[in-house]
This record gives C-alpha cells, sequence and structure tokens, in this order.
C-alpha cells in the first residue's frame, strides 16, 4: 500500500514537471520598443504662409509746395486714388493724384515698401515712391499768362497710418497719409504773351509781354485716406 502511494505521487509530479516543461515561456518585457519609439522624429511644425491682399484707397487732402523763390511758395487741394498689393510684410503700389491751386498738376507714380498689418487693428506702410508730375504752372487768376505745361520726375517717401475694421476677407480702412515728392530737376521757361488789362475800359489797350517761369519744388501732402482691402489667404 505504502509503495502503491509513492508511485501514484511520483507520477502526478512528473507529469506536472511535462506540462510546465511544454508551456512556452513568456517573453521578457524590454525597453527596445520605448527607445525606438522615443528616437522616431517629431512631424516638423508647418510654416503658415504670408497673408496676401489687395487694398483700394481714395484720400482728399492738401498740398503745399517750396519753389524757386523768384516764384514763390503755393499750395492747394488734391485728391488721389490707389491701388495697393500687400504679401506679408512688403508693399508695391500705384497712384494718380491731381491738385488745383497753385500750380495746378496731375501725378502717376509707383511706390514700394514695407508695412506692418494686424486685421482688425493699427496698419502702417513705409513706402518711396516715384514718378513724373505733369504742371501747368503759371498760369494767371486775374491774368492772361496761359501759363506752361512741363513734366517732371519725383521721388520721395509715403507714411501712411490706417486702422483695419472687421475680421474676415474684407476690410473697411480709414486713416492718414502723408508723403514728400521732390522734384529730381527744374525747368526753365520763356514765353511771350498778350495781357488785356480786364479792369481798363476802353482807355487800356492790350499790349504784349513776357513770362519767365522756374517749374518745380518740393511737395508736402497731407490727406484723409478711406478704401477697402480684400484677403486672398
Amino acid at each position: 500500500m505504502g509503495k502503491c502511494t509513492f508511485f501514484a505521487t511520483l507520477a502526478g509530479v512528473s507529469a506536472l514537471s511535462g506540462v510546465a516543461l511544454a508551456a512556452p515561456a513568456e517573453p521578457a518585457d524590454t525597453d527596445d520598443d520605448a527607445d525606438d519609439a522615443s528616437e522616431e522624429p517629431a512631424p516638423a511644425a508647418e510654416t503658415p504662409e504670408p497673408n496676401s491682399e489687395l487694398a483700394v484707397h481714395a484720400y482728399p487732402g492738401a498740398f503745399y509746395i517750396l519753389a524757386d523763390p523768384r516764384e514763390g511758395n503755393g499750395g492747394g487741394a488734391l485728391v488721389g486714388v490707389e491701388a495697393a498689393y500687400r504679401h506679408g510684410n512688403l508693399v508695391g503700389a500705384t497712384f494718380l493724384e491731381g491738385g488745383l491751386g497753385f500750380p495746378m498738376f496731375a501725378s502717376a507714380g509707383l511706390a514700394a515698401g514695407v508695412g506692418f498689418h494686424t486685421t482688425p487693428g493699427p496698419r502702417v506702410d513705409l513706402l518711396l515712391a516715384g514718378g513724373v508730375d505733369y504742371y501747368l504752372w503759371g498760369a494767371g487768376f486775374l491774368s492772361d499768362d496761359p501759363g506752361v505745361t512741363v513734366a517732371l520726375p519725383f521721388a520721395g517717401p509715403r507714411v501712411r497710418a490706417a486702422y483695419a475694421f472687421r475680421a474676415g476677407p474684407r476690410h473697411f480702412e480709414m486713416g492718414a497719409l502723408f508723403a514728400w515728392e521732390i522734384n529730381l530737376t527744374r525747368a526753365e521757361r520763356t514765353y511771350s504773351y498778350t495781357e488785356r488789362p480786364w479792369l481798363c475800359f476802353d482807355s487800356c489797350q492790350p499790349y504784349t509781354t513776357e513770362a519767365h517761369h522756374v517749374v518745380g519744388g518740393s511737395r508736402a501732402m497731407l490727406a484723409l485716406t478711406f478704401g477697402g482691402s480684400f484677403d486672398f489667404q
């Protein structure tokens, strides 16, 4: 009886040992997978594309011109229109202006520079402009002097400060524009014309006289600007 119990116990132990040996061993956890994951580079952050927009402005204002001392200084009212393209901090513009006073003129030009813009919020453009002035210079208000027409190149800085209202792709802008435009050359013209005195009735006779003008100068301009802009992205 004791031998049977011993062999039965030995058989059970052998069976359990066989089951343990037959069972596959679990692989040990390692840090290799964690190391591989940590070595993978993080995706690079995407750089946003610079904002692009088209703006159109109108600006009524006034001008003052420093002319040759023989001519005297002058000034008057002006009006202008401008179209500007902005890409990031870069700004390019084209403009047309007209002045009524002494002298009368029309101008066309291009401008380029840098700008600092927020939407909605303040905006500042610092530009260098160049173009052509078409003058009617020396025409008399109370005389028959016809004046002289001359085209002169100009260059100078322009500063525009404005505020853009309303978020979204379309904005209303309002602000001020200051420009200092210098004629790069001067032109001297001499001509004759017939003067007809208008305060002397039958006792005054027309007479021929001569006029001499030095055309050109340095012109300061201050204007109120208003218009709109449209974002492309």
